[in-house]
């Protein structure tokens, strides 16, 4: 597949194989896909210690996008700004790249055959969704999904005709139809 933002073709990179696939060993192949050595170095510190903190030996289908930020804020929280986008970059670049090879959660959540399953976006939105609609408040929303204005979390919270037939049901019980 050519790619139009650069006008070249991609590096195709073989996944291990015979085994399942395990976050440490998606971070060694991203690692060993970067050509700079200085960028493996840098990356390494970002992508190596996430790796770590996530659990190595999972497989990455089970880490939830939530869990890289809480990663992410309990290894660099603190750091210097510089220091905190330069892994956050990193792990970002990683992630993209798992994406671009199939995202691997695409390959656990597809329905109707590859490219109809959830990014982490999408899996993002469905927790936050799922969440509103079992009756967290807003402010646990935005605590959860790292909003900090609630009108940004409103696109994420789309809730289905149960919980708004509910809601409806209190302004006259017995009565669904308003």
């Amino acid at each position: 597949m050519l790619s139009a933002a650069r006008g070249k073709w991609p590096t195709v990179v073989q996944l291990p194989s015979g085994k399942a696939l395990t976050v440490r060993a998606a971070a060694d192949v991203f690692l060993d896909s970067l050509g700079n050595p200085n960028t493996v170095r840098n990356y390494g510190i970002g992508v190596g210690k996430t790796a770590e903190r996530l659990g190595e030996a999972r497989p990455p289908a089970s880490v939830a996008a939530d869990e890289i930020g809480e990663a992410r804020e309990l290894l660099w929280g603190t750091a210097a700004v510089n220091t905190w986008n330069a892994r956050r970059a990193a792990v970002l670049s990683w992630l993209g790249w798992c994406r671009e090879r199939g995202y691997l959660l695409d390959e656990h959540t597809t329905v109707r055959g590859p490219g109809t399953g959830w990014d982490l976006h999408e899996y993002r939105h469905s927790a936050v969704t799922h969440l509103g609609e079992q009756g967290a408040s807003p402010l646990m929303l935005m605590a959860k999904s790292r909003h900090k204005k609630p009108e940004n979390l409103r696109r994420y919270f789309k809730p289905s005709d149960e919980p708004i037939a509910e809601v409806t049901s209190l302004l006259a019980p017995g009565d669904a139809r308003r």
